[in-house]
């Protein structure tokens, strides 16, 4: 098998891990992954690793800091499915679902593209590492590679290890009195480790289903205990290999095995619902605790005990009692909806499956806001009161801010800033909201939107399925003409009116309604009657100029004159881009609109930002030139303070500094980011706080012109080089905005130090 080898130099004790609340230069990523759900843990002599399985990070206990590692620090992929760790080598490996492999030895990170030229059909995901000598077995679903940690190569793939040649998936690896032990989907196999025995032959590999006190069901998990071999069995509970029989201890029975890690002389054991320390003895203690909740796998240094929970994250009683360690990040990887709320970016983990069924999804939600996440639930002891969170609204007025959320199932949530909360369901004296599945939990809400006087509100499948909330709550319940508004998944407020985007699998299309005369119309991609380029509308989106912009499953439509759409013919208009449709083809599942009016489009083959026409194509983002981990993006939302850009895929949340963001209405919040610039950086330097569409000049301190350019919307950047493309030199230099009525003013001063 070809490996293909690329060397990242990476130092990892000198990682760009900005603090929450730092200006990330223009042009950079970072990972917003929800930490909440760990799968993987290892921990060397001063770090401890985790993994969601979307990103990594380690805790540092050297100084207790929390530090992130993903494809923006070199790695290959998120989608990490194993660690493991050489110490003779101080070999950090990291496995990929994909089946690739990441190995970082002394801060180099040597990726192997394991993939691109293997015939291998079916899985090729990475489960479990174990190293012997200079060498580190892999196991996968498709068998176990040996690799040399000497060499940094793939030496041997075993592949034909089971019955008659066949091809085994391989769970977990153990080295035993120089035998290779992998529990495989056809029981537990080992073979002799010796220069002078073919492994690739699978006739060295024995299949210890036939040994003597071996249990009917194969064993799940392997591991080491007072010198000898010790299987944990689902239901069965441990067996300990003397001599060559399979001894039964009779602990452990009826429990379900996720992990075993060998530590001094104990087995840690990460069960379904608790920690089992089994010492050389074979005393077992169970270990407890409200934190571990779903244990999927657990390690110790010693003194130590570290939690990957599937609920709770990474857990320890490191310093004390058990609590939990994680950086700051979202509730959840999974996002229904993402949008920005004036300064904030709010995710609603949701929400329904394609069938409008609810989730039972209890995460609460999370919003972003100065650079931290904070996340919002409602729960009375284990209960939770509100689930399936859909969107989110906000008032601010005179300094306090009111939340409100919605439900596929629980109705509309108000809280106030001081934390108290009101619920709004069909037993709330007042409230308009239908209950329309006969269910305890049946007010499907899939989306809200705040106006100066209330809340606009959804009601799925309701007769009346559009309610206003006012601020001092009183309801208005409307019953639209026709059947299709009924079935509206979103609503977008223009001019006063409510477009509602009709579920595709209701027929789609769009409605639009004007509660003040109480007239609709139903828009589609027929012509003359909205013209739009599919039924299957998946966004709406009203830029600056007033324009509708819709998102279907066959490209981009645009409505340039949204308050002449209720009567005669009405066609939308279709950017063409290169000839074509823009974006003909292509399902678009989010649209954005940034500080200069430019269009930011997610589609299933990336990310595309075009030119305030959209006949321009200024940049496209997807797995092969960007930290991101799919292709498929499912939403954009842009913070319009600073032009952070947040995609959101199905393998967690990033975002990327663009150089556009809201003006302000005058330039005297001005800031330069980074200042000074020193000769490492070779990004572009950022100035934010600036007039809509300013001319921007850069001068040197005697006035002398260096660098002229127009800001989008309210960001203007530099290169850092003059008008011939030399780089600037060290000194002072003075930055002057130009607003549209011929007003020069001074703004700021960057400092260059080469």
């Amino acid at each position: 098998m070809m490996v293909k080898q690329v060397l990242f130099l990476i130092s990892l004790s000198l990682m760009s891990i900005l603090s929450p609340a730092q200006d990330i230069p223009i042009g950079t990523w970072r990972t917003h992954f929800s930490y909440n759900s760990i799968s993987l843990v290892l921990n060397t002599s001063d770090r401890v690793y985790a993994s969601s399985g979307d990103g990594l990070f380690y805790f540092d206990q050297s100084d207790n800091s929390f530090n992130k590692v993903s494809k923006i620090q070199g790695l290959q992929d998120n989608r990490i499915s194993a660690l493991g760790y050489a110490k003779n080598f101080h070999a950090l490996m990291i496995g990929y679902a994909s089946g690739n492999l990441d190995v970082i030895i002394d801060g180099d990170i040597f990726s192997f593209d394991l993939n691109t030229n293997s015939q291998i059909v079916g899985s090729k995901r990475i489960n479990d590492f174990i190293s012997f000598n200079n060498s580190v077995y892999i196991a996968t679903d498709y068998g176990i590679l040996k690799f040399d940690l000497e060499k940094i190569e793939v030496q041997e793939v075993y592949r034909e290890m089971g019955e008659e040649a066949s091809q085994v998936a391989v769970s977990d690896l153990m080295v035993f009195e120089n035998q290779l032990f992998a529990i495989t989907d056809q029981g537990l196999l080992s073979g002799e480790i010796d220069d002078a025995v073919n492994l690739l032959d699978y006739k060295s590999w024995q299949n210890h289903a036939e040994d003597i006190g071996m249990p009917e069901n194969y064993p799940d998990v392997i591991s080491i205990l007072n010198n000898e071999l010790i299987i944990g069995v689902n239901s069965d509970g441990l067996f300990l290999l003397e001599g060559d029989e399979w001894v039964a201890l009779n602990q452990l029975t009826k429990q379900t095995f996720n992990s075993a890690a060998t530590v001094n002389q104990k087995v840690i054991f990460a069960l379904e619902k608790s920690i089992a320390s089994v010492s050389a003895s074979g005393n077992v203690e169970l270990i407890t605790n409200a934190l571990i909740d779903q244990p999927l796998m657990s390690v110790s240094d010693g003194v130590n005990l570290w939690v990957a929970d599937a609920a709770n994250g990474l857990v320890s009683d490191y310093g004390g009692a058990f609590s939990a360690f994680m950086p700051n990040g979202p509730v959840s990887n999974d996002i229904y909806k993402l949008e920005e709320l004036g300064g904030i970016i709010a995710l609603s983990p949701g929400g329904f499956n394609q069938s409008m069924q609810p989730l039972n999804n209890d995460s609460g939600y999370s919003y972003f806001e100065n650079g931290s996440w904070s996340t919002h639930t409602w729960k009375a002891g284990d209960e939770s009161l509100f689930k399936d969170v859909t969107d989110v609204a906000y008032r601010a007025l005179g300094g306090e801010t009111t939340f409100y959320t919605s439900s596929a199932g629980y109705g509309i949530l108000k809280q106030n800033q001081d934390g108290k909360y009101t619920i709004f369901n069909e037993n709330t004296a007042g409230c308009t909201l239908e209950n329309t599945t006969g269910d305890i939990h049946g007010i499907l809400v899939p989306a809200i939107t705040a106006v100066n006087e209330g809340i606009w509100i959804l009601n799925y499948g309701a007769e009346k399925p559009l309610h206003f909330l006012s601020y001092d709550d009183m309801w208005t319940a409307y019953d639209i003409p026709g059947s299709m508004a009924n079935y509206s998944k979103d609503l977008l407020h223009v001019g006063g009116r409510i477009w509602l985007q009709i579920d595709a699998n209701r027929g789609g299309g769009i409605v639009i309604f004007d509660p003040e005369t109480g007239d609709s119309r139903y828009l589609s991609a027929k012509v003359g009657e909205g013209g739009i380029s599919n039924n299957a509308v998946n966004t709406m989106v009203v830029d600056k100029s007033g324009y509708v912009w819709v998102g279907t499953d066959d490209g981009v439509s645009v409505f340039t004159n949204p308050e002449a759409v209720m009567q005669g013919a009405v066609d939308a208009l279709e950017p063409i881009w290169e000839g074509m449709r823009l974006l003909a083809g292509e399902r678009v599942n989010s649209i954005a609109v940034d500080g200069g009016n430019r269009k930011w489009f997610a589609t299933s083959k990336g990310a595309w930002l075009f030119n305030e026409g959209a006949d321009e194509q200024l940049s496209f983002f997807n797995t092969e030139n960007s930290p991101l981990s799919s292709n498929e993006i499912y939403h954009i939302a842009i913070e319009d303070n600073t032009g952070e850009v947040f995609m959101s895929t199905k393998e967690g949340l990033l975002s990327y500094r663009s150089v556009s963001s809201e003006a302000e209405a005058t330039h005297d919040n001005v800031k330069v980011f980074p200042n000074p610039v020193t000769r490492d950086f070779t990004g572009m330097v950022g100035i934010t706080g600036l007039a809509q569409n300013a001319q921007v000049k850069i001068t040197d301190i005697s006035g002398k012109l260096v660098w002229q350019t127009r800001a989008n919307g309210g960001t203007a950047s530099w290169n850092v080089t003059d008008y011939k493309g030399n780089r600037a030199e060290t000194g002072v230099y003075l930055v002057f905005s130009s607003t549209d009525d011929g007003e020069d003013a001074y703004v700021a001063k960057i400092a260059v130090v080469n």
